[in-house]
């Protein structure tokens, strides 16, 4: 491969991180600086847009060591949905490697502005993968097939789906499933996992009875009074509110729940009537002694 020839490398949409290892090796190995490499995606990739693997280092190149930590960051910030994020971890690894004047601890640079931004991709990539733990909801449905099966509607903002898919396995390994995401689709059997293409909201299966009970008690028992929307926002952004079954009617409740609030602090407290002891004794003395329930009348 020629350094001083400007190279094009195409990956696979979304998350490629196999397609990135290799053509990683190739360009560290070839000495071709980060400025001479253009990044992109498609459908289809031809890794090096039809030019030639140096017949050295195989098709898949030399492997190169790199900080536990730095492999950690590709791993997340792949997955990130940012168009650039190949060519700025490339960035990161080229400086860290080139042969004139290598930073070889830039990564521990936390100053650094490459450096910062590539942590801010892999915080938002690991808070995207949080967030899905957290608000996935699943429904069940009667598959003519299997029987008894879970589906599952998230919308995350990253490519986190093949990442995150183990933990789902871990946790939901006796039952069937199916996740679906625009971002790429996960299908489990109890014995294999497969991953599809992205999916739309209306593949998802509408709510069912158990949903419709709890929504019905969440509704119920929901206190305007004690509502903080800041903080429910800060841990649960406004955006998954309509996939979640105990959210969905929170603009609702707020609204006519604030107005009751409003009615109650408005009306007049009034001071509970005392009670007199004297009237007491009057009243139980001209009512006299109680009758026995077996006398003659």
């Amino acid at each position: 491969m020629d350094p001083t020839a400007h190279q094009h490398i195409e990956l696979i949409g979304g998350a490629d991180l196999q397609g990135f290892r290799e053509a990683l090796r190739i360009l560290s190995w070839s000495n071709i600086p980060s400025e001479q490499v253009t990044w992109r995606t498609c459908a289809a990739p031809d890794r090096f847009g039809g030019g030639r693997l140096p017949a050295a280092y195989g098709s898949a190149g030399k492997p190169i060591t790199l900080p536990r930590v730095v492999g950690d960051l590709i791993k997340l910030v792949v997955c990130h949905s940012d168009p650039q994020k190949y060519a700025l971890l490339y960035e990161l690894i080229w400086r860290m490697r080139r042969p004139a004047d290598p930073e070889a601890h830039l990564y521990e640079v936390v100053t650094d502005p490459l450096v910062h931004h590539l942590n801010q991709m892999a915080k938002s990539v690991r808070r995207d993968m949080h967030k899905m733990r957290a608000f996935l909801r699943f429904r069940e449905v009667n598959d003519p097939v299997i029987g008894e099966r879970f589906v599952g509607w998230f919308e995350p903002d990253h490519f986190i789906v093949e990442e995150i898919a183990q933990f789902f396995v871990d946790r939901l390994t006796l039952l069937d499933w199916t996740i679906l995401t625009p971002k790429g689709c996960l299908w489990w059997n109890k014995t294999e996992l497969s991953i599809g293409p992205p999916a739309q909201r209306s593949d998802a299966p509408e709510a069912e009875a158990v949903e419709i009970g709890w929504r019905t008690y969440h509704e119920s028992t929901f206190n305007p009074a004690r509502t903080n929307l800041n903080l429910m926002r800060q841990q649960m952004p406004k955006k998954y509110w309509r996939n979640l079954r105990e959210t969905r009617a929170i603009a609702q409740q707020v609204h006519t729940g604030a107005s009751c609030v409003d009615e109650t602090i408005q009306q007049e407290a009034a001071m509970p009537a005392k009670r007199s002891a004297i009237k007491a004794v009057i009243a139980i003395t001209e009512k006299g002694p109680p009758r026995s329930p077996n006398s003659a009348v």
